[in-house]
């Protein structure tokens, strides 16, 4: 836990740079997943999960 986080809180992590922006962009997506409610978890999980497969069928389209 970092020193600015509140008791009872935690610093949401910051989403990891690929390289790729479409990769990182469906990263970001979730990487406050513990910060947000549970009914929510399905429908961001299955945004990521639909960019990361987009980026394997096309891994060499330009990058905006």
């Amino acid at each position: 836990m970092s020193e600015s986080a509140g008791p009872g809180q935690t610093d949401a992590p910051e989403a990891p740079r690929t390289g790729d922006q479409r990769v990182d962009d469906a990263l970001r997506g979730v990487a406050d997943l513990d910060q947000t409610p549970v009914d929510e978890h399905a429908e961001l999980l299955a945004d990521a999960h639909g960019a990361l497969q987009e980026v394997l069928r096309h891994p060499s389209e330009p990058q905006p």
